[in-house]
């Protein structure tokens, strides 16, 4: 659940990666069940992007890794932002709450081809 001061509570959740290098994002899902997330690619703007579904109703907690340059985490839906840097594991809870899907965005500027490095992640039941 998400508190008033929009902290996640949950004493259950799941463990997910997120990995970023120039220009792409990566996902795994450390070995959950396909019905409470699943990886592959989307068509995102006439290109393929990675792509991450989730399970509506469940509460995620995401390891992020950048294996080059500092890259950040952002989507508007989710209300989220965080840094993912290089020798660093950062941390970001991702509450599923409703259907919904939107791209993921790097907002740290990365090199040359930044402004391509999005990824789909889709919630659904």
């Amino acid at each position: 659940s998400i508190a008033a001061n929009g902290t996640v509570e949950s004493e259950c959740y799941h463990e997910i990666g997120i990995e970023g290098q120039q220009w792409f994002w990566e996902f795994d899902c450390y070995g959950l069940s396909e019905d409470l997330c699943s990886t592959g690619y989307a068509t995102v703007e006439g290109e393929l992007k990675p792509h991450l579904i989730l399970k509506t109703g469940e509460t995620y907690l995401a390891t992020m890794t950048s294996i080059d340059v500092t890259h950040a985490v952002k989507n508007h839906d989710f209300g989220m932002m965080e840094d993912v840097v290089p020798g660093q594991t950062t941390y970001l809870w991702m509450p599923a709450v409703e259907e919904t899907s939107f791209l993921m965005l790097c907002a740290e500027y990365c090199g040359d081809n930044h402004a391509y490095m999005t990824a789909q992640i889709t919630v659904s039941d």
